[in-house]
This record gives structure tokens, C-alpha cells and sequence, in this order.
């Protein structure tokens, strides 16, 4: 199992594709386009959505969110409803306990059809992804009582949900150019709109305070952030450059400074302090009292980031990409993405706030993309971003060996993920006269029987690993044995297939299933031809956008389930959501925080 290795934390952006580089349709065709190439339903993920992988994260579980946005919140919660049919939002569940009204954080994330999707304490509240639109979705804006939402199209159309009210668009008006954002202001009376060209459009209580409308721009705008803390706003141009009006601050920009990759969101700290900008390529950008909590320049990703949210606290945000992957940071949890979906259109915008609490139903996976871990991470202060699933290693890389930090990646595991499977390290056997070796399900082996020593090997090799798991609280239905030239092996391959099959069959003894991880090259070398028609975990694609493409890359004649990249992180590509029941001890995703409305 190749080991997980922290990404330095920077804020640089490196080389990758960009997006929506030419006018709104045709870009969105192309996102269309390598959505499908890839072979993505996808976020999450992340999952992997998720995804798909962050760098450098801090676990951190407890937030200091509870201030003057939970005051603001509303407590009432109208009752769930489910998502639209075009893009699948979630469906109601129960309202969040306590002794009283509570509120909590939660994010959306909505497609270019207009499906929204809701996770953490935000609810559903309509959609406009069962009608057809005439332009596509571009952006999307939470109410400040956190009971509704707005979605705004290319063509300035707008459309309210829940408490947000319709304060006017611009649909059917000609435009100079598309509209890509949406900002609302402090009280929900009120928003901006903010097109291509840089021309704002003020609605409701918004105070039109300038724009860029015909001023010759070096870059189209790409989105607008209200200052939470002044009557003011900013835009946010693909080149990096920041523009003020009213009272917001100019902190910084990136314009001039020969970016490797398109700007395409921004959101702003808490007191209007500071704020991120975010590029295609994931690589994140700190101005004013905004802080660095990690970023995805440098890893290639499946689908580009289409922009960000920040956590209530301003101690951490999200990263949403046009696979519908969700991507945290700092104290920004993940509570779920569209991994599971099938998204009939790119996602193009996150929002994130506080709202009323609510728990969202249980899922089995909440997407395509998830990390492994094992003894190496022991001690760490950092482990990887809260995704869709983790597969822990339960030996030490050996076989006959233990992970002594278990019961505690365990324990993060299952608070941060939606699913956890576990794995166990085999390697040749012992052939001489070792109680590993000598006894087992094959018998007491007679001198000289290598088959009979290296099936008990194997064998129990698998039992001393469930037990121990079992012995920390650790399980799940399905197990995966790591296989790999890495470890010491015999030179005869039917000798090591034997090792194998003794362990597969002890795990089907216990009633768990079975799976072998390795590469369709070193199982030949260690194994063979030997086929027994598990599920495979193949290693070896070299970024996310190649995984999917390797589940048709089996071996030992069993159907690929999962497929492992050489990203910096492992990160897990999960071929066919479907096969989550079976791969991992599923519950349900993590139940965002909640508190008591303050007075």
C-alpha cells in the first residue's frame, strides 16, 4: 500500500485545464463534455467525491461557530421536500434535538440545470432542476435566516426558494453580457447581480454602488461577494483582480501576477476582514485577515473548481468542482455531496451559511472518492479531509503485525466519513517450523509440505488481523489484502497463491467478504495466473482524471471495485457506487453541529 504523505500547504496554483474560458455555452458545453469523457456522475465527490482529495487539512472537530450568525438565524424549519428530478437534491429527514430552537451549518451546491443539493443543516427547498430553463444556472445565494436560498441564470433570471424572496431579475431584457453571480445583502432584502462584462444590477434594499460595465476589462467577471461586515461589495475578475465599492476593502488581487489558472469564485471572512479567491485548479489565495487552510493547486482533478464558501466562523471554507466534489478545510465539515447522483449538468455554485437545524437522511456513500490510511499516519497532527469514504489498515505492513493507532484513525474515520472499510497486509510465508505456519485450517502440516504451511499461513494471517480489529472495536463487512511486491514474497507463485486463498477463504469462514488490492503486474509476479474472481482494488492510475478508465484494468478474473491513484494522497476512485454496501461498514454520513439560538 503505497503510504499517504502530507501536500506542503501553499496557496500557489499550478497548470490545468481551465474553465468557461469563452462565453457561458460554449464552456459549458466543454465542462459537459469532460464530464461525460471521464466517465463521472459525480461531485461530493469526495469524495469522491467526494471525491476527490485535499492536502494538508487540520482536523479540527470543534468550531467556533456558535456567535452572531447563529443569533441571526431563524428557528423556523418549513418540512422537508425532495430534490428536483433533473439534478437530484436530497430528501428531508428529521429536525436536529435539544432542549430548544437550534441552529447549525450546512451547504448547497446547485447544477447548471438548477438541481440543488443540500447537506449538512441546510435543507431543500425547491429547485428549479425539473423545469426547463433558457439559460443555464450560474450561480447561488443563501438567505441570512438560512430558511431559502436564490439561484440566478445566465440570463439574469432569478428564482427564490423557501424565505428567499423575488425581488426582480433580468430575464427577458438584453443583455450585454451573461450574468455569472449573485450576492445577497445583510438583511435578505435585497441582492446584486453582477454580469460578465462587469455591469451590477441592484434589487430589492441592494444600493447600486458601482461596476465595470463598459470599462474595458483585461478579464471577464467571474462572481461578487457582499462585504458581511460594510455596505459594500466586491467583484472578482478570472484574471484575480478584486474591485471595491462602498465601503468594501480592497485587501489584495492576484491581476498581473500570471496565474496558471483561472480565477472563478471568492468569499469573504466574516467581519469583511479578508477574503479567498479561489482558481480553476483549486489553488486558494488569502488577502487581509483571511488565513490559509489548504488548497488543491498542484493535484490534477477530475473536473475544475467552479467556486467557494466560507465557514461561518471564517476559520475554514469549502471547495465545490464541477463533478459535484466537495472538498474541506480548516473547520469547514464535510457532510455529504451529489456522489452517488447521476448530474445531468456540471455543478457551478456552493453556498454555505448557518441555518435551522436538520438532519438529512442516512446514505450509504456520499461519493466517489475517499482516502486510506494506516501505521504510518500514527502520531500525525493532520490527517486527510473528511470525504466520502476511508479505508483503514489494520496490520503494520506486514503480515502478523499491528497498526497501533486503530482504534483512534477508527474513531476519525467514522465521525468524518460516510463509509469505512479496512485492509490487512500479506506477504510470503514462513515456511519452517512456525505456529503460523504449522497449524490451521489445513491441519498440522507434515515436513516439507510448503502447500499446507502456506495455506495455514495465509489463513491465519487473516484471523490474527480480524481479531485484532475486533479486539479495538474496529469492523466491517469486507476486507481487502494488500498484495504487493513491496513485501517479501517466495519465488514460487503457487506457493504465494496458496497464502492468498488461505486468507480469502478464513474471511468467507467468518462470513466477511474478500478482496484483493494490487496491480495486474505484481499479482502476475507474485501470484501468477491464479484467478478467483474477488473484487479487485487496482493500484497504480496517475491522477483522478485517468481512474476511472482503470476499473476495466482487473486481475485474478474479479470485477474492479475501487482503483487507487498516485496522487500525493491515496485517493480512492470508487468504480460503481452500488458496490458500497458490500465494501464498507456503511452509516451514516457525519450530523453537522447545532446549538441553542442565543437571544
Amino acid at each position: 500500500m503505497r503510504r499517504f504523505r502530507r501536500v506542503r500547504a501553499s496557496g500557489a496554483s499550478f497548470p490545468t485545464p481551465g474553465f468557461m474560458d469563452a462565453d457561458v455555452v460554449s464552456n459549458l458545453a466543454v465542462v459537459v463534455c469532460a464530464v461525460l469523457a471521464l466517465g463521472l456522475v459525480l461531485v461530493l465527490a469526495r469524495a469522491a467525491i467526494g471525491g476527490s482529495p485535499a492536502g494538508g487539512i487540520r482536523v479540527n472537530r470543534s468550531a467556533d461557530w456558535a456567535g452572531s450568525a447563529a443569533s441571526a438565524a431563524s428557528a423556523a424549519a418549513g418540512p422537508g421536500s425532495q430534490g428536483s428530478t433533473g439534478s437530484t437534491g436530497a430528501r428531508g429527514g428529521s429536525s436536529g434535538g435539544g432542549s430548544g430552537p437550534q441552529v447549525g451549518p450546512g451547504y448547497q451546491l446547485a447544477a447548471a440545470d438548477g438541481g440543488v443539493f443540500s447537506f449538512g443543516n441546510s435543507r431543500y427547498a425547491g429547485s428549479m432542476g425539473a423545469t426547463p430553463l433558457a439559460a443555464p444556472v450560474m450561480a447561488l445565494a443563501d438567505t441570512p435566516d438560512g430558511n431559502g436560498y436564490w439561484e440566478v441564470a445566465a440570463d439574469g433570471g432569478v428564482f427564490a426558494f423557501g424565505s428567499a424572496r423575488y425581488l426582480g431579475g433580468l430575464s427577458g431584457r438584453t443583455l450585454a453580457a451573461p450574468v455569472v453571480g449573485m450576492a445577497p445583502t445583510r438583511d435578505g432584502g435585497g441582492y446584486w447581480l453582477v454580469s460578465r462584462d462587469g455591469g451590477v444590477f441592484a434589487f430589492g434594499d441592494a444600493a447600486y454602488l458601482g461596476g465595470m460595465g463598459g470599462k474595458g476589462l483585461s478579464a471577464p467577471m467571474v462572481g461578487i461577494t457582499a462585504d458581511p461586515g460594510a455596505d459594500g461589495y466586491w467583484l472578482v475578475s478570472a484574471d484575480g483582480g478584486v474591485f471595491t465599492f462602498g465601503a468594501a476593502g480592497y485587501h489584495g488581487g492576484m491581476s498581473g501576477y500570471g496565474i496558471a489558472s483561472r480565477m472563478v469564485g471568492m468569499a469573504a471572512t466574516p467581519d469583511g476582514g479578508g477574503y479567498w479567491l479561489v482558481a480553476a485548479d483549486g489553488g486558494v489565495f488569502t488577502y487581509g485577515d483571511a488565513r490559509y487552510y489548504g488548497g488543491m493547486g498542484g493535484l490534477r482533478l477530475a473536473a475544475p473548481m467552479v467556486g467557494m464558501a466560507a465557514s461561518p466562523s471564517g476559520h475554514g471554507y469549502w471547495l465545490a468542482s464541477a463533478d459535484g466534489g466537495v472538498f474541506t478545510y480548516g473547520d469547514a465539515g464535510f457532510w455529504g455531496a451529489p456522489g452517488g447522483f447521476a448530474l445531468n449538468q456540471p455543478v457551478m455554485a456552493v453556498a454555505a451559511g448557518i441555518h435551522p437545524a436538520y438532519h438529512q437522511p442516512e446514505v450509504e456513500v456520499g461519493g466517489r472518492y475517499g482516502f486510506d490510511i494506516s501505521w504510518p499516519q500514527c502520531g500525525q497532527s493532520t490527517l486527510p479531509p473528511a470525504h466520502a469514504f476511508v479505508v483503514l489498515g489494520v496490520t503494520g505492513g506486514k503480515a502478523f503485525t499491528t497498526n497501533n493507532c486503530l482504534a483512534a484513525e477508527w474513531s476519525w474515520a467514522t465521525s468524518e466519513a460516510g463509509a469505512t472499510g479496512l485492509y490487512l497486509n500479506l506477504n510470503g510465508a514462513d515456511l519452517g517450523n512456525v505456529p503460523e505456519s504449522m497449524n490451521g485450517p489445513a491441519g498440522r502440516c507434515r515436513a516439507g509440505d510448503a502447500a499446507c504451511r502456506a495455506y495455514n499461513y495465509g489463513a491465519n494471517s487473516a484471523e490474527f488481523a480480524v481479531s485484532y480489529a475486533n479486539s479495538v472495536g474496529v469492523g466491517a463487512p469486507m476486507w481487502w489484502l494488500d498484495v504487493e511486491t513491496e513485501n517479501a514474497w517466495n519465488s514460487h507463485t503457487d506457493v504465494n497463491a496458496l497464502v492468498v486463498k488461505g486468507a480469502i477463504d478464513e474471511l468467507h469462514r467468518r462470513h466477511l467478504e474478500a478482496g484483493i488490492y494490487s496491480t495486474g503486474y505484481q499479482w502476475s509476479v507474485i501470484a501468477g495466473d491464479a484467478a478467483y474472481g474477488v473484487p479487485v482494488w487496482v493500484a497504480g492510475s496517475p491522477d483522478l482524471s485517468t481512474s476511472a478508465s482503470y476499473c476495466a484494468r482487473g486481475f485474478n478474473a474479479g470485477p474492479v471495485w475501487m482503483v487507487q491513484t498516485l496522487l500525493d494522497y491515496d485517493v480512492n476512485y470508487l468504480c460503481k457506487p452500488s458496490t458500497a454496501a458490500s465494501a464498507f461498514g456503511v452509516h451514516p454520513l457525519p450530523i453537522a453541529p447545532t446549538w441553542p439560538i442565543k437571544g
